[in-house]
């Protein structure tokens, strides 16, 4: 997991219920890596190569 701070926040707001904390933890982790992969996605990637126009 890469950030410690969606997990301590979702400590606080669920009940303290190891099942519904997981179901709560699942969805929250896959949305932040979905995050990640479409900013990957849609940030500009830098050139290398000199354009030659």
């Amino acid at each position: 997991m890469r950030s410690s701070a969606s997990s301590s926040l979702l400590a606080v707001i669920t009940p303290p219920d190891v099942v519904s904390q997981l179901l709560l933890a699942i969805p929250m982790c896959l949305l932040y890596e979905a995050g990640i992969l479409a900013a990957r996605m849609v940030a500009p990637r830098s050139s290398d190569a000199p354009s030659s126009s």
